[in-house]
């Protein structure tokens, strides 16, 4: 299984175009075997630092993500790309 860490954050004008947006994380699938999460930020937003110990997957649906793990460069990412952290 993959170790990782680092900062996720969101830079979607797309989204902020949506009135009344806020940052929102659902869960879609809670199993032993997969995990699923569904989540939104506004502009500027994203998820602290933290550490996961599983192989994880993010589709960027709308907008564009920008990515900074560990002490890497930030990367930016667009809609429609998979990302494996």
């Amino acid at each position: 299984m993959a170790i990782g860490s680092g900062k996720i954050y969101c830079n979607s004008l797309e989204i902020n175009r949506i009135s009344n947006f806020e940052k929102k994380i659902e869960k879609i699938i809670d199993d032993q075997a997969v995990m699923i999460n569904h989540m939104i930020f506004p502009e500027g937003e994203g998820l602290k630092e933290h550490y996961s110990n599983s192989n994880v997957y993010m589709i960027v649906l709308k907008g564009t993500v920008t990515l900074q793990l560990d002490d890497q460069e930030p990367h930016r990412y667009e809609a429609g790309q998979i990302i494996n952290i």
